[in-house]
């Protein structure tokens, strides 16, 4: 999680971090769980970038790459894709707003069924009629008269 959201924040890596070495072989490590709950292979001779980005993918995230050179060699840094953030950064938002929607509507109901209870309270001094209880075994024929043919004339 920190790994992501340092990434998240435009934080770039090599793949040498710590973070991300731990990352690798806690997957390698469990490698079974990993394909039964995400449907990911983790091969055990794969470099712990190419597994963060595996992670990152099943996110709908990819990273960039640059090699600028540092002491006469050329040294790859790993950010995330900046449009696939933006595009995540949207979709969070958007699933932000729904879910406080939803709670707000959720709230809204619960007082106007509130405001009723008392309004039916002060009026009638009686308490407002109940939900019935749901019919678990599904069978709406709870009595009633047979509809079978043979049956259904002997009340003549």
């Amino acid at each position: 999680m920190k790994l992501l959201i340092n990434l998240m924040a435009g934080v770039e890596i090599k793949g040498e971090e710590a973070m991300i070495q731990v990352l690798a072989e806690f997957s390698k490590r469990n490698a079974s769980h990993v394909k039964g709950i995400l449907n990911l292979t983790i091969p055990l001779d794969e470099s712990p970038v190419w597994i963060l980005g595996q992670y990152l993918t099943q996110l709908s995230l990819s990273t960039e790459s640059r090699r600028p050179l540092e002491d006469g060699k050329r040294v790859r840094y790993y950010r995330l894709n900046t449009e696939n953030v933006v595009f995540i950064q949207n979709v969070l938002d958007y699933r932000q707003k729904q879910r406080e929607e939803k709670e707000r509507k959720r709230q809204d109901e619960q007082e106007r069924h509130r405001s009723y209870a008392a309004r039916m309270q002060s009026q009638y001094g009686i308490n407002p009629p109940s939900t019935p209880p749901i019919n678990e075994s599904g069978s709406n024929n709870a009595g009633g008269m047979d509809t079978e043919v043979e049956l259904s004339d002997s009340w003549w």
